[in-house]
C-alpha cells in the first residue's frame, strides 16, 4: 500500500493505493470510523487480477483532516468530498465500492449522478434503519447535547492496547493486520496513544434518514449493482429487502462473516466484485 495526499474542498484527503497508476481504476469508500487501508486485503486481491485499487480516507477519518471547527459530517458532505475525489481523479467513469456508511454514501452518489458510475458494489451500505419524521425534535436535542458534552477520546497506554481494541470490535482481525490499523489511525498523548478519527463522530445527525428520498435515489441509479452481505451479520431491519426492490440491476450475495466483511471474507468479497466488472465488460 502506499499513501498520497490531495486537496478536496480545503481538507487534506489521504488515498491509500494499490496496483499500478494507468490501470482501471477501482474507487472504494469505507465505513464509520473505519479507514481506508482496511481495504487492503480485498485490494491486494483486485489490484493482482491488473486494477489501481483507490481507498479515500474520509473526512475526520484515518489520515484525512477533520471537518473545520464549527461544521459537521453529514451524508452531503461525504458526497461532495467524493465528488471532489473523482474531479482530482480526472475519473468520468468509476467502479465505485462501499461499506456500510461507505455504501450509503456511494449509492446516494450513483442516484444523484448516475452517468458517473460504471459499476457499484455495496457491502451492507444500503442505509441504515428508518426513522419516523416526528423523531426529529428529539433528534436534535441529543445531538446539542452531545455537543455540549463533547467526550474526548480514551487513551490507550500504548499500540498494542489500541490493537487489541479494534480486535474486540471486529473480531476477524488478525494481530497483524490490527496493529497496522492501529499505527495509522492513532496518535500519541502524554500519556499513550488515542485515536485520530474526530470525536465529533460520536454525536447522532440532527436529522432523520428519510427512506422515501433515498428509495428514489436508488431508483435513478443505472449502473449494474452488487450487494454483499454476510451469514452472521446484525444489519437487518424490516424494509432492506423493499430497497433493494427499487434498483432495476442487481444482484444479491451472502459470504462469511459479520458487517466488516472486507475483514472477515476478504477474498470472497473480491472475486464478487472482479466477477461484477467483468460481467459489466462483457
Amino acid at each position: 500500500m502506499r499513501e498520497r495526499f490531495i486537496q478536496v474542498r480545503g481538507l487534506k484527503i489521504c488515498l491509500c493505493e494499490w496496483g499500478e497508476s494507468g490501470k482501471p481504476v477501482v474507487v472504494c469508500l469505507h465505513g464509520y470510523l473505519d479507514q481506508g487501508a482496511a481495504w487492503a486485503k480485498v485490494a491486494e486481491h483486485i489490484a493482482a487480477q491488473g486494477y489501481h485499487f483507490i481507498a479515500p480516507d474520509a473526512r475526520g477519518h484515518g489520515k484525512s483532516d477533520h471537518a473545520p471547527a464549527g461544521s459537521d459530517y453529514h451524508f452531503p458532505d461525504y458526497l461532495s468530498d467524493l465528488d471532489g475525489v473523482l474531479d482530482q481523479l480526472n475519473l468520468d467513469e468509476v467502479i465505485l465500492f462501499g461499506h456500510s456508511m461507505g455504501g450509503t454514501i456511494a449509492s446516494l452518489y450513483a442516484g444523484v449522478r448516475p452517468e458517473r458510475i460504471r459499476v457499484l458494489g455495496i457491502v451492507e451500505g444500503l442505509g441504515p434503519p428508518a426513522e419516523k419524521l416526528t423523531d426529529l425534535p428529539d433528534k436534535i436535542r441529543l445531538h446539542l447535547d452531545q455537543i455540549r458534552s463533547l467526550k474526548p477520546h480514551r487513551v490507550f497506554e500504548d499500540i498494542d492496547a489500541g490493537a487489541k481494541r479494534l480486535q474486540k470490535m471486529t473480531p476477524g482481525l488478525d494481530a497483524e493486520f490490527a496493529r497496522f490499523l492501529a499505527e495509522r489511525s492513532t496518535e500519541p498523548t502524554d500519556n499513550g496513544i488515542q485515536w485520530r478519527w474526530d470525536p465529533l463522530h460520536r454525536t447522532r445527525m440532527p436529522s432523520v434518514f428519510s427512506t422515501e428520498s433515498y428509495s428514489e435515489a436508488l431508483r435513478r441509479i443505472t449502473a449494474p449493482v452488487t450487494l454483499i452481505y454476510g451469514d452472521r451479520s446484525w444489519y437487518q431491519f424490516p424494509d432492506l429487502t423493499e430497497r433493494e426492490s427499487c434498483l432495476k440491476n442487481q444482484t444479491r450475495h451472502t459470504v462469511p462473516g459479520s458487517h466488516s466483511l472486507h475483514i472477515d471474507s476478504p477474498e470472497a468479497v473480491a472475486e464478487i466484485f472482479l466477477d461484477a466488472i467483468r460481467s459489466a465488460a462483457r
